[in-house]
């Protein structure tokens, strides 16, 4: 696992989680953006590996979108009950994360 050299951990790290976001443009109206969150144990074991692609129009609304679980410590997680259907419509701008929460988080989600 990485080190940072800036405030370590005093004891070795047993846990990552990383966010890795990459946005490209598709055309004149609309941007696509690529997250990706994958949570790994000291020992190199992934426990999390989920992506998600949005594709937003420059007013901020979410026009596409796919999502995919490919490692989940349940089953469950992996077969997600919510479709990414219902990102569509909905305004990346101000509460935006709260919105997405209210559709995936707690049971619905992983």
């Amino acid at each position: 696992m990485k080190e940072t050299s800036i405030l370590p951990l005093e004891n070795p790290s047993q846990h990552q989680r990383n966010i890795h976001i990459d946005t490209s443009r598709l055309d004149a109206s609309h941007i696509q953006v690529r997250a990706e969150l994958t949570d790994t144990r000291s020992d190199g074991y992934i426990i999390h590996n989920m992506v998600v692609r949005l594709t937003v129009r420059k007013d901020l609304v979410v026009t596409a979108a796919d999502f995919l679980t490919s490692r989940a410590p349940f089953l469950e997680c992996s077969t997600q009950k919510t479709g990414a259907d219902q990102l569509l419509g909905l305004s990346a701008g101000k509460g935006f994360t709260k919105k997405v929460l209210e559709i995936y988080g707690g049971t619905a989600g992983c």
